[in-house]
């Protein structure tokens, strides 16, 4: 059996264009209901689906952008937060580990 890409898929090059993944809310077996972390998930999943389901790499860029932020994320960052792995506040992340480094500035 031979795989043809729909037209709209296909770039000028005849290449395959990149057609990012459907991510889809994470089952209750992974983020249980009624839970903070389920709130905060369901959350972040109202706001992606607002603005248009956007590519990761898109998040990534835009968040590296808005000089208002305060942190970054990288789109595995995004990408686990959507799947369920929400990072704990209390963590400090790896960049500021290494910033606090003795002999690092």
């Amino acid at each position: 059996m031979v795989y043809v890409s729909p037209p709209e898929l296909i770039t000028p090059n005849n290449e395959e264009a990149d057609v990012p993944k459907v991510i889809r809310m994470p089952s209750p077996d992974v983020v249980p209901e009624r839970t903070k972390r389920r709130g905060f998930l369901e959350e972040m999943f109202l706001l992606y689906r607002a603005a248009g389901s956007p590519a990761l790499r898109e998040i990534e860029e835009w968040i590296r952008q808005n000089d208002e932020l305060k942190g970054t994320a990288s789109a595995e960052t995004i990408r686990r937060i959507l799947h369920g792995h929400v990072p704990r506040a209390d963590t400090p992340s790896r960049r500021s580990r290494w910033r606090s480094t003795p002999g690092r500035t």
